[in-house]
C-alpha cells in the first residue's frame, strides 16, 4: 500500500543531497491529474519575477482555483518540503 511516509522518505533523501526543494505527493494522484498543476508552477519558478519553491507553489493553488477548479483537489495531495 502507498503510504504518504514513502513519498517524504524519498523527498527527505533528494534534501539530504543537495537539492534545495522537492514536491512530493502525499497520496496516489494519476500524472495527468497534476498536469494543470505543472503548467501553473513552473513560470513562478523559472519566469520574469521568479520566487522561491513554496511561493511558487501557493500561485499556482491561487492560478487553478481561479482556471481549472476542478484541478485543486489533486493539486493538494502536493507538498514542497525544503532545506
Amino acid at each position: 500500500a502507498y503510504e504518504g511516509r514513502e513519498a517524504t522518505g524519498v523527498a527527505q533523501a533528494f534534501l539530504g543531497r543537495g537539492s534545495v526543494a522537492v514536491v512530493a505527493s502525499t497520496r496516489p494522484v494519476k500524472d495527468s491529474a497534476l498536469a494543470p498543476f505543472w503548467r501553473a508552477l513552473y513560470p513562478h519558478l523559472l519566469g520574469d519575477g521568479a520566487v522561491n519553491p513554496v511561493e511558487a507553489a501557493r500561485r499556482a493553488l491561487a492560478t487553478l482555483a481561479e482556471r481549472e477548479p476542478a484541478a485543486v483537489a489533486d493539486a493538494l495531495a502536493l507538498r514542497v518540503l525544503e532545506r
